[in-house]
């Protein structure tokens, strides 16, 4: 078995880091601002992470 980073992943690594950052980013202003701002961007997180998972193809391992 092969460890490490495969190049066709990279464009997937540097998406999930970009959400990462500005899902952090959403989540620390809306505390600032709001706590119900806060849940709303939960949510729209939660949303946004759901869509993601369900349209990944199904592979079998």
């Amino acid at each position: 078995m092969r460890h490490g980073l495969a190049p066709g992943k990279l464009p997937e690594l540097c998406a999930a880091i970009v959400f990462l950052t500005t899902t952090t980013g959403i989540m620390v202003s809306a505390l600032i601002m709001r706590p119900a701002s806060a849940i709303a961007a939960a949510m729209l997180i939660g949303v946004g992470l759901l869509a993601y998972a369900l349209s990944r193809p199904r592979t079998a391992n």
